[in-house]
């Protein structure tokens, strides 16, 4: 039951993200681009949400469409996770590769975030490319520690023994019989990496930048309703409500899925 709910609160937050554009005219809500309201109304009739420190509808903004925190994350999460593997199998396969392999990534560590995070911004703005590119260089260093011990057992094992001595090519090895045995660790990664690549996204946007194609985000209505958090609070908490509901269903589930809800 518990597993339902948190697939229909991800799911909502989902359909909110992508296909909020074409909800809002069938819910009968106004322009999120016009001022309708005083700025930071309080709920009210016609205004379930208040309105924001213009005088727009926030019921109305949060249904502009969210794809940025959506498909983009979820693919630099995939790609952060496919990094980490393949460094981390690279680790495990090659020990006298293992202490140039770790110089490099924990060098990354040394890189304080938020300067990375801006100097990407600066150089690529925050689309795609750019969430990709931070997603696998903060990732690196943690996933590929974490799927390198996920693969020792595995490439130690006899069985993975037996089969590179019967002379099956070593790729096949690798995508046959290491990485389903890893599946676990690869899903709870790509959990985890998720949920960063959305918190990498939104900081981005509350700090400022342009993402995406330019479109407001929940996470860059958060900082405008600061100044009004005493009037209405709800043009601050619904935005983070929603990220909230994108980005912990998803790593809660994967736990379950793992077996950590047993």
């Amino acid at each position: 039951m518990f597993s339902v709910l948190l697939l229909a609160v991800w799911a909502g937050a989902v359909l909110t993200a992508l296909a909020g554009p074409l909800i809002a005219p069938v819910l009968g809500l106004p322009d999120p681009a016009e001022p309708v309201a005083r700025p930071f109304t309080a709920p009210g009739p016609g205004h379930p949400l208040g309105t924001d420190r213009v005088g727009r509808d926030v019921l109305a903004r949060l249904c502009t469409g969210n794809t940025v925190l959506v498909i983009p994350p979820a693919l630099a999460a995939a790609a952060s996770t496919i990094s980490g593997a393949a460094v981390g199998l690279t680790a495990a396969l090659c020990p006298r590769l293992r202490p140039w392999i770790r110089f490099l990534t924990d060098t990354l560590l040394v890189i304080p975030p938020t300067i990375m995070l801006l100097a990407v911004i600066s150089a690529n703005g925050v689309g795609l490319p750019g969430v990709t590119l931070m997603a696998v260089i903060l990732s690196l260093p943690l996933s590929s520690r974490y799927l390198e011990a996920a693969a020792k057992p595995v490439v130690s094992s006899g069985y993975v023994e037996v089969r590179r001595a019967t002379g099956i090519p070593f790729p096949v090895v690798v995508i046959g019989d290491v990485l389903p045995a890893m599946r676990r660790a690869l899903f709870a990664d790509l959990g985890v990496r998720y949920v960063g690549v959305v918190f990498l996204t939104a900081t981005a946007a509350f700090l400022g930048a342009t993402v995406g194609t330019g479109t407001r985000t929940w996470a860059s209505m958060v900082p405008e309703a600061f100044a009004g958090l005493a009037l209405n609070p709800w043009a601050a908490a619904a935005p983070v409500l929603l990220i909230i509901a994108l980005t912990a269903p998803p790593a809660i589930l994967i736990d379950i899925v793992n077996g950590g809800g047993r």
